[in-house]
C-alpha cells in the first residue's frame, strides 16, 4: 500500500519529537516503541486445543510446517517468520528445563510474512500440561498485535472471553480492526433438513459473529483440512483422478461408504478405487472433504480439470475468504503498530513526567492528536470497527453503501477505494464528491432499522474519509 511507508515515517517522526520533548525521562520506552514499529506485526493464532489452529497456519503458509492431527499437537509456541532459509530453532527458558518456544524461519515465504509474524500457540483447554500451555498462550496474547481466534464450537464462552482479554489488554489499540474469528471444521457442521452443509457453516459463523457483539471484524467458516491440502498443493493430479472415479460410481453406494471413515476405508468395499488410494484421500481431505470434491465434480456443467477442482476447493473450503481477511490484517499492520505507538505517546503526554514541563507535554499531546485525526490509514481502522458493530446486528446496509464502506476499510489508493479505472485527479475528485453526498444523504435519512448511532457514526467516518482522500490528490 502506498500509504504505509509514509505512515511509518510519520510514526518515527512522532517518536523523534517525543525524544526531543520528554526523552530524558522515558528513553527505554521510546526505544521499545521504535523497535515495535520496525518489526513485523505479531499475529497470534489461538483457540481451544485440537480446534485446527496449526492446520489453519499451514494453509496460510502454503506448506505443512506445523504438526497436525486430531489430538493435541502444538506443545509449545511456534513463531513463524520470513527468513533466508528454512530452519527451526528451539528457544530455551532459564532455567532450561523445557522448550519454551520454537522459532521457525521460512525461506521464500509468501509476501504475507513480510508484514506479519504468525504465532501458533498451544491454545487453552485439553489434558496435557494444561497450566503451562495456557500460560504460554496468555504470554503470547499480551505480545499480540492481532488475533486470529480459531473456534471449533466446543468452548464458546471461553473463546469469547479470549477476545475480551485480548482487547482489554491494550484498550484503544486492540479492537475488531485487528481481531478475526475462524469457525473451523465447517464441513463437519450438521445442516438442518434440506440445508446445504456450507450454508449451515455460514449460518454458524454469522451466529458467532453476532455473539461477539462487534468485537471481531468477521467470523469465517473454514474446512481446515481441505484448505491445507489445496493450499499446500498436496492434491496431485492422480489423486484428482481417483476422486473422478468415485464421482462416476454409484452415488448411493458412495454416500453410504462416506457415512463413517471405517466404512469408506473398508478393504472389502468395492468403490472402483483401491484401499491405498482411499486411505490417501482420507488423509488429505477426510470423508467430508471427499464428499465435497465429488459433489463439485458431479455438479459441473462440463468436465473440471485437476487445477479447476483445486481452485473450486479453495473457494468452497473458505480458504479464499480467510486468505483475504488475513491479508487485510497484513495490509493494516503499519496502521495497527502506529496506533499502538500513538496510544503509548498519548499516555506519556498526560504526564506527569519528572523534569518535563507541562508545555512540552502539551506539545506532544497536540502532535499525537493531529496525527490521529489526519491520517487516512488510521481512520480506516475506525471504519472497520463500526462495520463490525453493524455486522453484529441483523440489519444490513444497502448493498451499494456496504460495498463502498468495505472498500474504504480495506485501504489502498484513492482509485482502488473509489473503483476508478482512471487515475486522473479530476475524475477522482468528482467521485469523492459523489461519495460524500451519498453518505450525507444516508445520515440525513430518517427511520430505517439500523440503529441511529451506528448510522450517524458510519456516515461521519465515511464523509471524513472522503475529505482525507481529497487532500491526497494533486
Amino acid at each position: 500500500m502506498p500509504e504505509s511507508g509514509r505512515l511509518s515515517d510519520r510514526a518515527n517522526a512522532l517518536i523523534d519529537l517525543a525524544e526531543g520533548l520528554v526523552g530524558q525521562s522515558v528513553p527505554t520506552q521510546l526505544a521499545e516503541l521504535r523497535e515495535r514499529l520496525s518489526q513485523p506485526l505479531n499475529v497470534v493464532v489461538t483457540g481451544t486445543v485440537s480446534a485446527g489452529k496449526s492446520t489453519l497456519v499451514n494453509a496460510l503458509l502454503g506448506r505443512a510446517i506445523a504438526p497436525t492431527a486430531g489430538t493435541e499437537n502444538t506443545e509449545v509456541v511456534a513463531r513463524i517468520r520470513a527468513g533466508a532459509r528454512d530452519e527451526a530453532e528451539m528457544v530455551l527458558p532459564i532455567p532450561a528445563a523445557e522448550v519454551a518456544e520454537l522459532d521457525v524461519s521460512v525461506r521464500g515465504a509468501d509476501a504475507l510474512l513480510d508484514e506479519i509474524t504468525l504465532v501458533d500457540t498451544p491454545g487453552f483447554g485439553g489434558l496435557a500440561d494444561h497450566e503451562r500451555r495456557s500460560a504460554d498462550t496468555a504470554r503470547e496474547m499480551e505480545r499480540a498485535g492481532a488475533l486470529i481466534l480459531v473456534v471449533a464450537g466446543k468452548e464458546l464462552e471461553r473463546e469469547l472471553d479470549t477476545v475480551w482479554e485480548f482487547q482489554r489488554s491494550d484498550p484503544g489499540v486492540n479492537s475488531a480492526a485487528n481481531t478475526i474469528g475462524v469457525r473451523t471444521q465447517a464441513d463437519l457442521i450438521r445442516p438442518a433438513p434440506g440445508e446445504d452443509v456450507w450454508h449451515a457453516a455460514e449460518r454458524a459463523a454469522r451466529d458467532l459473529r453476532r455473539g461477539y457483539g462487534g468485537a471481531v471484524a468477521t467470523v469465517l467458516p473454514l474446512a481446515g483440512l481441505v484448505a491445507q491440502t489445496v493450499s499446500c498443493d498436496a492434491l496431485e493430479d492422480h489423486t484428482v483422478e481417483d476422486l473422478r472415479v468415485l464421482a462416476q460410481g454409484d452415488p448411493e453406494e458412495l454416500r453410504r461408504a462416506l457415512m463413517a471413515t471405517e466404512w469408506f476405508l473398508d478393504p472389502q468395499r468395492e468403490l472402483g478405487v483401491s484401499h491405498e488410494a482411499r486411505t490417501e484421500l482420507n488423509r488429505l481431505l477426510h470423508r467430508k472433504g471427499i464428499e465435497l470434491a465429488v459433489t463439485l465434480l458431479r455438479e459441473a456443467d462440463e468436465p473440471i480439470s485437476a487445477g479447476g477442482l483445486r481452485e473450486r476447493l479453495r473457494v468452497r473450503s473458505g480458504f479464499t475468504e480467510l486468505e483475504r481477511a488475513v491479508g487485510d490484517i497484513a495490509s493494516r499492520a503499519e496502521a495497527i503498530k502506529t496506533r499502538a505507538v500513538i496510544n503509548e505517546l498519548k499516555k506519556l503526554s498526560v504526564g506527569p513526567l519528572t523534569g518535563v514541563p507541562k508545555e512540552k507535554l502539551s506539545a506532544l499531546r497536540h502532535a499525537v492528536e493531529q496525527m490521529e485525526v489526519s491520517d487516512p490509514t488510521l481512520h480506516d481502522l475506525r471504519i472497520v470497527e463500526t462495520l463490525a458493530a453493524i455486522d453484529a446486528g441483523r440489519v444490513r446496509l444497502p448493498e451499494t453503501l456496504d460495498s463502498e464502506a468495505r472498500r474504504f476499510a480495506r485501504g489502498g489508493s484513492v482509485t482502488e477505494r473509489l473503483c476508478l479505472a482512471s487515475t486522473a485527479a479530476t475524475e477522482a475528485r468528482a467521485a469523492i464528491e459523489r461519495s460524500s453526498r451519498r453518505w450525507s444523504r444516508f445520515a440525513a435519512a430518517s427511520g430505517g432499522a439500523l440503529p441511529t448511532h451506528l448510522r450517524d457514526e458510519l456516515a461521519r467516518l465515511m464523509t471524513t474519509a472522503c475529505s482525507l482522500m481529497a487532500l491526497e490528490l494533486p
